[in-house]
Protein backbone atom coordinates (compact mmCIF):
# COMPACT_ATOMS: atom_id res chain seq x y z
CA UNK A 1 0.00 0.00 0.00
CA UNK A 2 1.16 3.68 -1.19
CA UNK A 3 0.93 6.63 1.69
CA UNK A 4 1.54 10.01 0.79
CA UNK A 5 1.45 13.04 2.50
CA UNK A 6 -1.10 15.91 1.57
CA UNK A 7 0.35 17.71 -1.54
CA UNK A 8 2.34 15.12 -2.82
CA UNK A 9 0.70 13.74 -6.51
CA UNK A 10 1.89 9.84 -6.52
CA UNK A 11 2.02 8.86 -9.97
CA UNK A 12 2.44 5.00 -8.74
CA UNK A 13 0.14 3.83 -11.79
CA UNK A 14 2.01 5.78 -13.89
CA UNK A 15 5.53 4.07 -13.11
CA UNK A 16 3.92 0.25 -13.57
CA UNK A 17 3.05 1.27 -16.86
CA UNK A 18 6.28 3.23 -17.49
CA UNK A 19 8.34 -0.41 -15.91
CA UNK A 20 6.11 -2.84 -18.02
CA UNK A 21 3.57 -4.22 -15.35
CA UNK A 22 0.28 -3.49 -17.52
CA UNK A 23 -1.04 -1.97 -20.30
CA UNK A 24 -2.55 1.23 -21.02
CA UNK A 25 -5.77 -0.69 -22.08
CA UNK A 26 -5.99 -3.30 -19.70
CA UNK A 27 -8.56 -2.87 -16.92
CA UNK A 28 -7.93 -2.54 -13.13
CA UNK A 29 -9.24 -0.96 -10.28
CA UNK A 30 -7.63 1.30 -7.50
CA UNK A 31 -9.15 1.75 -4.02
CA UNK A 32 -7.71 4.98 -2.26
CA UNK A 33 -8.70 6.29 1.61
CA UNK A 34 -8.01 10.34 1.95
CA UNK A 35 -7.67 11.26 5.42
CA UNK A 36 -7.61 14.23 7.26
CA UNK A 37 -9.85 17.45 6.34
CA UNK A 38 -11.68 16.02 3.54
CA UNK A 39 -15.67 15.87 4.58
CA UNK A 40 -17.69 18.63 4.55
CA UNK A 41 -16.34 20.51 1.89
CA UNK A 42 -17.74 18.93 -1.28
CA UNK A 43 -14.50 16.96 -1.88
CA UNK A 44 -17.12 13.55 -2.83
CA UNK A 45 -18.39 15.65 -5.71
CA UNK A 46 -15.23 17.30 -7.02
CA UNK A 47 -14.10 13.05 -7.13
CA UNK A 48 -17.37 12.34 -8.71
CA UNK A 49 -16.61 14.54 -11.74
CA UNK A 50 -13.00 13.68 -11.62
CA UNK A 51 -14.32 10.22 -12.37
CA UNK A 52 -16.82 10.85 -15.00
CA UNK A 53 -14.42 13.15 -16.93
CA UNK A 54 -12.14 10.24 -17.34
CA UNK A 55 -14.83 7.86 -18.21
CA UNK A 56 -14.59 5.59 -14.71
CA UNK A 57 -16.57 3.40 -12.73
CA UNK A 58 -16.48 3.28 -8.96
CA UNK A 59 -17.46 4.72 -5.73
CA UNK A 60 -16.43 7.85 -3.43
CA UNK A 61 -18.36 7.83 0.07
CA UNK A 62 -17.82 9.30 3.49
CA UNK A 63 -16.96 7.07 6.28
CA UNK A 64 -15.43 7.09 9.61
CA UNK A 65 -12.15 6.43 8.77
CA UNK A 66 -12.16 9.66 5.79
CA UNK A 67 -13.34 9.43 1.92
CA UNK A 68 -13.02 6.27 0.49
CA UNK A 69 -12.69 5.49 -3.28
CA UNK A 70 -13.21 2.64 -5.59
CA UNK A 71 -12.14 3.19 -9.34
CA UNK A 72 -11.73 1.20 -12.44
CA UNK A 73 -11.08 1.53 -15.49
CA UNK A 74 -8.27 1.64 -18.31
CA UNK A 75 -5.17 1.57 -16.37
CA UNK A 76 -3.83 4.93 -18.26
CA UNK A 77 -7.46 6.60 -17.14
CA UNK A 78 -6.40 5.75 -13.23
CA UNK A 79 -2.90 6.89 -13.91
CA UNK A 80 -4.19 10.24 -14.82
CA UNK A 81 -7.07 9.79 -11.67
CA UNK A 82 -4.34 9.83 -9.55
CA UNK A 83 -2.19 12.08 -10.96
CA UNK A 84 -5.24 14.92 -10.89
CA UNK A 85 -6.84 13.91 -7.56
CA UNK A 86 -5.83 16.39 -5.31
CA UNK A 87 -5.37 19.30 -7.73
CA UNK A 88 -9.05 18.62 -8.10
CA UNK A 89 -10.02 18.98 -4.35
CA UNK A 90 -11.71 22.23 -3.18
CA UNK A 91 -10.02 24.96 -1.71
CA UNK A 92 -11.43 24.04 1.96
CA UNK A 93 -10.01 20.38 2.01
CA UNK A 94 -7.43 19.65 4.05
CA UNK A 95 -6.19 16.01 3.13
CA UNK A 96 -3.45 14.75 5.15
CA UNK A 97 -2.88 11.52 3.41
CA UNK A 98 -3.80 9.62 1.06
CA UNK A 99 -3.91 5.41 0.55
CA UNK A 100 -3.81 3.71 -2.55
CA UNK A 101 -3.33 0.18 -3.49
CA UNK A 102 -4.23 -2.03 -6.13
CA UNK A 103 -8.28 -3.64 -6.11
CA UNK A 104 -10.00 -6.00 -8.24
CA UNK A 105 -11.54 -4.49 -11.72
CA UNK A 106 -14.72 -3.36 -11.49
CA UNK A 107 -17.30 -5.01 -13.37
CA UNK A 108 -20.37 -2.24 -12.89
CA UNK A 109 -20.22 0.99 -15.43
CA UNK A 110 -20.58 4.40 -14.01
CA UNK A 111 -20.05 6.28 -10.92
CA UNK A 112 -22.06 7.07 -8.27
CA UNK A 113 -21.88 9.10 -5.00
CA UNK A 114 -22.88 6.62 -1.88
CA UNK A 115 -24.20 6.95 1.62
CA UNK A 116 -22.46 4.87 4.13
CA UNK A 117 -23.55 3.03 7.28
CA UNK A 118 -20.70 5.36 9.41
CA UNK A 119 -20.54 2.59 11.78
CA UNK A 120 -16.99 2.04 12.90
CA UNK A 121 -14.22 3.86 15.05
CA UNK A 122 -13.99 7.87 13.55
CA UNK A 123 -10.32 8.59 12.20
CA UNK A 124 -11.30 11.56 10.43
CA UNK A 125 -12.33 15.17 11.90
CA UNK A 126 -15.32 16.60 12.34
CA UNK A 127 -15.95 19.74 9.86
CA UNK A 128 -15.90 23.08 10.50
CA UNK A 129 -18.32 25.57 10.01
CA UNK A 130 -17.37 28.22 6.68
CA UNK A 131 -18.64 31.96 6.83
CA UNK A 132 -21.17 32.65 3.57
CA UNK A 133 -19.52 31.98 0.03
CA UNK A 134 -20.01 34.86 -2.32
CA UNK A 135 -22.04 33.34 -4.53
CA UNK A 136 -24.19 32.41 -1.72
CA UNK A 137 -24.33 35.88 -0.49
CA UNK A 138 -24.90 37.00 -4.05
CA UNK A 139 -27.96 35.18 -3.99
CA UNK A 140 -29.56 36.25 -0.98
CA UNK A 141 -29.43 40.34 -2.21
CA UNK A 142 -30.68 39.59 -5.35
CA UNK A 143 -34.59 40.39 -5.35
CA UNK A 144 -35.28 38.00 -8.29
CA UNK A 145 -33.65 34.73 -6.46
CA UNK A 146 -35.59 32.77 -4.56
CA UNK A 147 -33.24 32.45 -1.75
CA UNK A 148 -33.51 36.37 -1.52
CA UNK A 149 -33.37 37.11 2.01
CA UNK A 150 -33.03 33.90 3.39
CA UNK A 151 -30.65 33.15 6.10
CA UNK A 152 -29.92 29.88 5.35
CA UNK A 153 -28.41 29.43 1.62
CA UNK A 154 -25.66 27.39 1.76
CA UNK A 155 -23.85 25.17 -0.97
CA UNK A 156 -20.79 23.04 -0.47
CA UNK A 157 -18.73 25.52 -0.25
CA UNK A 158 -19.91 27.43 3.08
CA UNK A 159 -22.50 26.69 5.67
CA UNK A 160 -22.78 25.21 9.00
CA UNK A 161 -21.13 21.60 9.64
CA UNK A 162 -19.62 21.58 12.72
CA UNK A 163 -22.89 22.92 14.63
CA UNK A 164 -25.27 20.75 12.83
CA UNK A 165 -23.35 17.60 12.89
CA UNK A 166 -25.16 14.38 15.23
CA UNK A 167 -23.28 11.76 14.00
CA UNK A 168 -19.98 11.02 11.38
CA UNK A 169 -19.53 10.83 8.73
CA UNK A 170 -21.01 14.22 7.30
CA UNK A 171 -24.22 13.11 5.70
CA UNK A 172 -27.65 15.10 5.91
CA UNK A 173 -29.75 12.18 7.70
CA UNK A 174 -27.23 13.02 10.08
CA UNK A 175 -28.20 16.34 11.02
CA UNK A 176 -31.44 18.46 11.88
CA UNK A 177 -32.05 19.08 8.27
CA UNK A 178 -32.75 15.70 7.43
CA UNK A 179 -36.40 16.36 8.57
CA UNK A 180 -36.74 19.55 5.95
CA UNK A 181 -36.89 17.28 2.38
CA UNK A 182 -35.84 19.23 -0.71
CA UNK A 183 -38.20 20.97 -2.72
CA UNK A 184 -38.18 19.80 -6.37
CA UNK A 185 -35.57 22.71 -7.58
CA UNK A 186 -33.45 22.05 -4.40
CA UNK A 187 -33.04 17.84 -5.22
CA UNK A 188 -32.50 19.27 -9.49
CA UNK A 189 -29.70 21.13 -7.55
CA UNK A 190 -28.58 18.40 -5.24
CA UNK A 191 -28.48 15.93 -8.24
CA UNK A 192 -26.80 18.02 -11.07
CA UNK A 193 -22.96 17.66 -11.20
CA UNK A 194 -22.41 20.63 -12.34
CA UNK A 195 -24.18 22.70 -9.75
CA UNK A 196 -22.28 24.00 -7.32
CA UNK A 197 -25.26 22.50 -4.77
CA UNK A 198 -23.87 19.16 -6.01
CA UNK A 199 -24.22 16.59 -2.96
CA UNK A 200 -24.15 19.70 -0.46
CA UNK A 201 -25.45 18.38 2.98
CA UNK A 202 -26.79 21.34 3.90
CA UNK A 203 -28.58 22.96 1.38
CA UNK A 204 -31.95 24.07 1.51
CA UNK A 205 -34.69 27.06 0.63
CA UNK A 206 -37.29 29.04 1.59
CA UNK A 207 -39.64 26.56 0.21
CA UNK A 208 -38.48 23.17 1.87
CA UNK A 209 -35.93 24.44 5.04
CA UNK A 210 -36.61 25.53 8.26
CA UNK A 211 -38.55 28.79 9.03
CA UNK A 212 -37.52 32.14 10.26
CA UNK A 213 -39.44 34.87 12.08
CA UNK A 214 -38.67 37.77 14.02
CA UNK A 215 -39.40 38.39 17.89
CA UNK A 216 -40.07 41.98 18.52
CA UNK A 217 -40.50 43.80 21.84
CA UNK A 218 -43.00 46.25 20.71
CA UNK A 219 -45.11 43.62 18.69
CA UNK A 220 -45.57 42.13 21.96
CA UNK A 221 -46.14 45.30 23.91
CA UNK A 222 -49.23 44.76 21.44
CA UNK A 223 -49.89 41.20 21.75
CA UNK A 224 -47.84 39.48 18.80
CA UNK A 225 -45.42 37.10 19.64
CA UNK A 226 -43.54 36.18 15.99
CA UNK A 227 -43.92 37.73 13.13
CA UNK A 228 -42.36 37.29 9.65
CA UNK A 229 -38.81 37.72 8.84
CA UNK A 230 -38.15 41.74 9.38
CA UNK A 231 -34.86 41.92 8.31
CA UNK A 232 -36.01 45.50 6.89
CA UNK A 233 -37.14 46.32 10.50
CA UNK A 234 -33.80 44.79 11.99
CA UNK A 235 -32.05 46.82 9.54
CA UNK A 236 -33.84 50.23 10.63
CA UNK A 237 -33.79 49.50 13.90
CA UNK A 238 -29.93 49.39 13.70
CA UNK A 239 -29.58 52.51 11.98
CA UNK A 240 -31.88 54.47 14.65
CA UNK A 241 -29.54 53.21 17.69
CA UNK A 242 -31.27 49.66 18.12
CA UNK A 243 -29.75 46.77 19.21
CA UNK A 244 -30.91 43.53 17.57
CA UNK A 245 -30.37 40.13 18.37
CA UNK A 246 -29.70 37.22 15.52
CA UNK A 247 -29.29 33.60 14.93
CA UNK A 248 -26.24 32.73 14.02
CA UNK A 249 -24.45 29.70 12.78
CA UNK A 250 -23.09 28.73 16.38
CA UNK A 251 -25.85 30.62 18.50
CA UNK A 252 -27.29 34.53 19.24
CA UNK A 253 -24.91 37.49 18.51
CA UNK A 254 -25.74 41.29 19.57
CA UNK A 255 -25.51 43.76 16.87
CA UNK A 256 -25.48 47.17 17.21
CA UNK A 257 -24.56 51.01 15.35
CA UNK A 258 -20.82 50.59 15.60
CA UNK A 259 -20.38 54.13 14.97
CA UNK A 260 -22.85 55.46 17.17
CA UNK A 261 -21.12 55.54 20.99
CA UNK A 262 -24.37 55.55 22.20
CA UNK A 263 -25.72 52.55 21.07
CA UNK A 264 -22.70 51.31 21.42
CA UNK A 265 -22.25 52.47 25.57
CA UNK A 266 -26.13 51.07 25.86
CA UNK A 267 -25.12 48.08 24.66
CA UNK A 268 -22.79 47.60 26.99
CA UNK A 269 -24.53 48.69 29.77
CA UNK A 270 -27.16 45.92 29.04
CA UNK A 271 -24.83 43.32 27.98
CA UNK A 272 -22.85 44.29 31.08
CA UNK A 273 -19.62 44.05 29.65
CA UNK A 274 -18.05 47.43 30.78
CA UNK A 275 -14.39 46.88 29.64
CA UNK A 276 -13.37 43.97 27.10
CA UNK A 277 -13.55 45.48 23.40
CA UNK A 278 -15.98 44.74 20.69
CA UNK A 279 -15.80 43.16 17.62
CA UNK A 280 -17.00 44.67 14.54
CA UNK A 281 -18.82 43.08 11.75
CA UNK A 282 -17.62 45.03 8.18
CA UNK A 283 -19.17 44.09 4.29
CA UNK A 284 -16.11 43.17 2.87
CA UNK A 285 -12.33 43.70 2.79
CA UNK A 286 -12.41 47.32 1.22
CA UNK A 287 -14.52 48.01 4.07
CA UNK A 288 -12.38 46.81 6.66
CA UNK A 289 -9.46 49.27 5.01
CA UNK A 290 -12.03 52.14 6.02
CA UNK A 291 -11.88 51.08 9.65
CA UNK A 292 -7.68 49.57 9.58
CA UNK A 293 -4.65 49.61 8.05
CA UNK A 294 -4.73 45.78 7.58
CA UNK A 295 -1.22 43.36 6.37
CA UNK A 296 -2.18 40.95 3.58
CA UNK A 297 -1.43 38.04 5.84
CA UNK A 298 -4.43 40.37 7.97
CA UNK A 299 -6.90 40.77 4.84
CA UNK A 300 -6.38 36.74 3.86
CA UNK A 301 -7.20 36.06 7.33
CA UNK A 302 -10.25 38.57 7.08
CA UNK A 303 -11.05 36.91 3.92
CA UNK A 304 -10.62 33.03 5.08
CA UNK A 305 -13.83 30.69 5.17
CA UNK A 306 -13.40 30.62 8.39
CA UNK A 307 -14.40 33.79 8.69
CA UNK A 308 -12.95 34.54 11.80
CA UNK A 309 -12.18 37.97 13.94
CA UNK A 310 -8.78 39.70 12.94
CA UNK A 311 -7.40 41.90 15.32
CA UNK A 312 -6.04 44.60 12.86
CA UNK A 313 -4.49 48.08 13.81
CA UNK A 314 -7.00 50.67 13.83
CA UNK A 315 -6.83 53.79 11.35
CA UNK A 316 -6.86 57.10 13.07
CA UNK A 317 -9.62 58.55 11.48
CA UNK A 318 -12.00 55.38 11.26
CA UNK A 319 -15.40 56.17 11.87
CA UNK A 320 -15.79 53.75 14.78
CA UNK A 321 -17.04 54.57 18.27
CA UNK A 322 -14.44 55.03 20.85
CA UNK A 323 -16.71 52.87 23.24
CA UNK A 324 -15.65 49.79 21.39
CA UNK A 325 -12.08 48.89 21.78
CA UNK A 326 -11.82 50.94 25.04
CA UNK A 327 -8.76 52.82 23.92
CA UNK A 328 -6.75 50.37 22.37
CA UNK A 329 -5.25 50.78 19.27
CA UNK A 330 -6.86 47.70 17.82
CA UNK A 331 -9.86 46.37 16.38
CA UNK A 332 -11.55 42.91 15.84
CA UNK A 333 -12.73 43.17 12.38
CA UNK A 334 -14.74 40.11 10.89
CA UNK A 335 -16.49 39.71 7.65
CA UNK A 336 -20.80 37.84 7.59
CA UNK A 337 -20.57 34.68 8.15
CA UNK A 338 -24.94 34.27 7.08
CA UNK A 339 -26.73 35.40 4.42
CA UNK A 340 -28.92 37.68 7.37
CA UNK A 341 -25.07 39.31 8.21
CA UNK A 342 -24.48 39.48 4.63
CA UNK A 343 -27.94 42.00 4.23
CA UNK A 344 -27.17 43.78 7.72
CA UNK A 345 -24.20 44.87 6.96
CA UNK A 346 -24.79 46.20 3.58
CA UNK A 347 -28.12 48.14 4.81
CA UNK A 348 -26.17 49.73 7.74
CA UNK A 349 -22.45 49.92 7.46
CA UNK A 350 -20.23 49.14 10.43
CA UNK A 351 -21.49 46.58 13.37
CA UNK A 352 -20.97 45.41 16.39
CA UNK A 353 -21.28 42.04 16.60
CA UNK A 354 -20.67 40.36 20.06
CA UNK A 355 -21.82 37.17 21.32
CA UNK A 356 -25.87 36.49 22.71
CA UNK A 357 -25.54 36.59 26.44
CA UNK A 358 -25.31 38.72 29.73
CA UNK A 359 -21.29 39.03 30.54
CA UNK A 360 -20.17 35.76 32.54
CA UNK A 361 -23.63 33.63 31.36
CA UNK A 362 -23.59 31.10 28.28
CA UNK A 363 -23.81 31.96 25.11
CA UNK A 364 -27.56 31.54 24.11
CA UNK A 365 -28.66 29.21 20.93
CA UNK A 366 -31.80 28.16 21.66
CA UNK A 367 -34.84 29.84 20.68
CA UNK A 368 -37.34 29.55 24.08
CA UNK A 369 -34.10 30.86 26.65
CA UNK A 370 -32.96 33.73 23.70
CA UNK A 371 -36.30 35.46 23.84
CA UNK A 372 -36.51 35.49 27.62
CA UNK A 373 -32.73 35.86 28.52
CA UNK A 374 -32.05 38.53 25.65
CA UNK A 375 -35.40 40.29 25.80
CA UNK A 376 -34.20 42.98 28.43
CA UNK A 377 -30.93 43.75 25.85
CA UNK A 378 -32.48 44.08 22.38
CA UNK A 379 -35.23 45.50 20.94
CA UNK A 380 -35.84 42.78 18.06
CA UNK A 381 -34.72 39.03 16.93
CA UNK A 382 -33.98 37.41 14.15
CA UNK A 383 -34.97 33.41 14.69
CA UNK A 384 -34.89 30.74 12.07
CA UNK A 385 -35.41 27.14 12.84
CA UNK A 386 -32.87 25.18 11.69
CA UNK A 387 -31.66 23.55 15.43
CA UNK A 388 -27.90 24.47 16.92
CA UNK A 389 -26.74 21.01 17.68
CA UNK A 390 -23.41 22.62 19.61
CA UNK A 391 -23.37 26.13 20.12
CA UNK A 392 -20.02 27.87 19.33
CA UNK A 393 -18.62 31.61 19.75
CA UNK A 394 -16.64 33.53 16.84
CA UNK A 395 -12.96 32.84 16.78
CA UNK A 396 -10.43 35.08 16.98
CA UNK A 397 -6.95 35.17 15.33
CA UNK A 398 -4.29 37.80 15.50
CA UNK A 399 -1.14 37.84 13.16
CA UNK A 400 2.35 37.29 14.52
CA UNK A 401 5.37 37.78 12.76
CA UNK A 402 3.42 36.96 9.30
CA UNK A 403 2.06 33.95 10.81
CA UNK A 404 -1.70 33.60 11.59
CA UNK A 405 -2.13 32.82 16.12
CA UNK A 406 -5.24 31.79 17.14
CA UNK A 407 -6.43 34.03 20.11
CA UNK A 408 -9.64 32.06 20.70
CA UNK A 409 -10.21 28.45 18.74
CA UNK A 410 -13.87 28.55 18.16
CA UNK A 411 -16.64 28.56 14.91
CA UNK A 412 -14.72 28.18 11.72
CA UNK A 413 -11.68 26.79 13.52
CA UNK A 414 -12.69 24.12 15.93
CA UNK A 415 -12.44 21.73 16.61
CA UNK A 416 -8.63 21.27 15.79
CA UNK A 417 -7.06 18.12 15.86
CA UNK A 418 -3.71 17.93 17.85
Amino acid sequence: MQQFANGIEREACRDRLRDGDLRESEAAGRRLLLSGGVQGHGVRPAIYRLATELELSGTVANTPKGVEIFVGGEAWRLAEFERRLIGSLPNGARPERIEAESAPPLGEAGFVIVVESGEGRLATPLPVDLAVCPECAAECRAPDDRRFGYPLGSCTRCGPRFTVIERMPFERRDTPLETFPLCERCSEEYTDSSDRRFFAQTTTCPRCGPGVFTFSNLAVAAGVQRQANGIEAAAALLRGGGIVAIRGLGGYQLLADATSGEAVARLRRLKRRLAKPLAVMVESAAAARRMAEPTEAELAAFDDPSGPIVLMEMRHDAPLAREIQDGLKTVGLMRPTTPWHVLLAAACGPLVCTSGNVEGEPLEYETRSAERKLAGICDLTLHHEREIVRPIDDSVVRVIAGRRVTIRLARGLAPLRL
